[in-house]
This record gives structure tokens, sequence and C-alpha cells, in this order.
């Protein structure tokens, strides 16, 4: 068996592993598929305060603003933002609260890396899934990017190229304006 051959599509009679298909196969999977994977991940949870949180309260008392439905990370972002301003850090993981943190988070000092699990998740709820679901579909779609694969492009010979009819009727004389790639090569060169 040569290295070139894929033993699924071989069996079956099936293309190279690096033909086309495979390399066309091989991009989407570590690419567009990989990413939509990674962004589905990253925007699957989404949060709002329950009804009448003190924390919701302490933080609109001080001008800091939350979307209705929040991820995680942005709450915590916020919350250490303000704590670090206004509180005592003891050394670099424990922070000492004011009387009035004290009360919004049940405890004398927060212990930073337990802080989502043991001072903030008791302030809020996961959101509705169909609101989840919405929120993380908008992420993907704004946050989704994906480069061409030149290297497959310019060699699969059913890729077309569109040229500027200006241009196409300096070049070749016509207005033909599609062209392979080693069409245009021809008639650049």
């Amino acid at each position: 068996m040569s290295l070139d051959v894929c033993p699924n599509c071989d069996l079956k009679g099936g293309p190279a592993q690096e033909s086309l298909t495979h390399l066309y196969v091989n991009f989407i999977r570590d690419g567009p598929l990989l990413q939509l994977q990674t962004l589905s991940e990253k925007y699957a949870l989404w949060y709002t305060f329950k009804p009448n949180s003190l924390l919701q309260t302490y933080l609109n008392d001080r001008e800091i603003c939350l979307d209705k439905y929040f991820q995680p990370d942005e709450l915590l972002n916020k919350v250490l933002q303000f704590l670090t301003k206004e509180s005592h850090l003891s050394n670099n993981n424990v922070i000492e609260l004011n009387e009035e943190q004290q009360i919004v988070f049940d405890a004398w000092f927060i212990f930073i890396p337990n802080i989502m699990k043991e001072h903030l998740m008791t302030h809020i709820i996961e959101a509705p899934k169909e609101i989840a679901e919405s929120f993380q579909n908008k992420m993907m779609l704004e946050n989704f990017y994906v480069d061409s694969p030149t290297d497959i492009i310019y060699t699969d010979p059913l890729s077309v190229f569109w040229i500027l009819p200006e241009i196409d009727a300096v070049l070749t004389g016509s207005t033909g304006n599609v062209y392979s790639w080693n069409r245009l090569l021809f008639y650049v060169y």
C-alpha cells in the first residue's frame, strides 16, 4: 500500500489521500469545523442575575453595567475589577472585603481562584435555553472567520476566477471574465 492512499477510500476504490477531495475534507475538518466547535463551546453558557440579587444591586449602584444576559467571564472580570480597586489585597489570591462587600458576598474575604464557584454562582442563574442558543448563534456569527484555502483553490482545476471586464478586454481581447488559474497564468505570462 502506498503512503498517499487513504485506507478508508482505498477499500471502496476512492481517491488518494493527496487528492483534492481529501485536501478539501482535511481543510474543513481542521479549519472551519474546528473553529465552529470551539466557538460553540465558548459561547454555550449565558447567565442572568437572580431576582433581588445583592450583587446586581451593588454593581448597579456603582454604575458597573452588564447586559441582562452575560457570560461568566464578563461577570468575573467586572467583579474582579472593582474588588481589586475597592478592597485590600492581602496577597495575590486573597481579597479582604469591606463591610458592604461582606454583606453582598456573605464572607470576610474571597480566595480569587474560587470566586466564581463560591461567591458569584449564588447570585446568577442560567439563561433559558432558547435565549442562550440565540446569543450563542449571534456570537458565533460575529466571531467566525475562515481563511481561504488558497493552496487548494489554485490547484483545483474546477476553481474559476473573475476578472473585471476592462482588464479582461486588455489581457484576452474578450469579455469572458471567468478563467481557471492556469488559463489566467497563460494570459499573464
